[in-house]
């Protein structure tokens, strides 16, 4: 395991990046570190075919879109993590846990 599956976090930043490719779907995100300068993380989401029943597609979460990721921890301390959550820029809030039972705070 590499996340803390234990508790989430919030992260709001704006979207750099987009990786679909197998296994899962890589966003990189810019969020405000403690001093303002950013801080780059890189946010593992589900496997491709569980995150398009989960509703997001190619064109849902796109470069430059300000999101909200409720995320899973590295346990190793890195600016890395796993998706709980994500709010959309239209407010819309998915689901799209990691987790393969999708018990995700």
């Amino acid at each position: 395991m590499y996340f803390d599956f234990t508790k989430s976090v919030a992260l709001v930043g704006v979207v750099t990046n987009v990786e679909w490719k197998n296994p899962h779907v890589i966003y990189h995100l810019s969020v405000a570190g403690p001093a303002g300068a950013p801080v780059d993380w890189e946010i593992e989401s589900r496997h491709l075919q569980g995150i398009r029943q989960d509703g997001i597609n190619m064109d849902t979460i796109q470069v430059g879109d300000t999101v909200t990721m409720n995320v899973l921890l590295a346990l190793d301390g890195s600016h890395r993590a796993a998706t709980a959550s994500v709010t959309l820029p239209n407010g819309r809030t998915v689901r799209i846990c990691t987790v393969t039972n999708n018990a995700c705070p």
